[in-house]
């Protein structure tokens, strides 16, 4: 990272995880004979960070991806572990639908699921919820924040302009791209 003076109220502009999520699917259901779908429909991130010029910040962030999913028999069967008949299908959706908020090894927060109308698969709306709120003090030195709990980000600024990269955000390594606040 390249450095600067990262004194200022910075907020939010983009996030980026930088290896996708790609894992966060596989993490959702490994079996490669599943034709089903996980898509990322939509990202909510807020974040401020406050770096004041006697080493002290506080910092909130919050992201919410929202995900949808779409379930064959086969694709139920591999996630819920059992042999899913088209028969069962309504019954087997609803369990998925509770182990998406109760399976602690799934990347969700909340999430419900419901039959296709011709009953051939199951659609799950599903989201990730992470937040933090921090404050203390830091330690700007060769373009990196390291913060009294021990934690350390790559930073830069140019201009107005800072990114953070931090290696263990909540679904990966994200880099911040964050807008310096005018005073007034």
């Amino acid at each position: 990272m390249c450095g600067g003076d990262p004194t200022g109220q910075w907020y939010e502009e983009t996030i980026c995880a930088e290896e996708g999520f790609g894992h966060l699917k596989q993490s959702i259901i490994s079996d490669r004979s599943c034709r089903g779908r996980v898509s990322l429909v939509g990202v909510d991130f807020s974040s401020t960070l406050n770096l004041d010029s006697m080493n002290t910040f506080a910092r909130t962030a919050t992201t919410m991806l929202h995900w949808e999913m779409v379930w064959d028999a086969s694709c139920l069967g591999a996630a819920l572990h059992a042999t899913v008949p088209p028969a069962a299908m309504p019954t087997a959706c609803a369990d998925y639908a509770k182990k998406i908020i109760t399976d602690d090894s799934l990347p969700f927060t909340s999430g419900m699921c419901g039959m296709t109308p011709d009953g051939t698969a199951c659609v799950c709306q599903a989201q990730y919820f992470w937040s933090t709120q921090k404050s203390g003090t830091y330690h700007a030195l060769n373009g990196y924040l390291t913060f009294n709990d021990g934690s350390r980000l790559g930073y830069c600024v140019k201009g107005s302009k800072m990114s953070i990269r931090d290696p263990n955000g909540p679904f990966g390594p994200v880099v911040e791209n964050l807008q310096l606040r005018p005073l007034f």
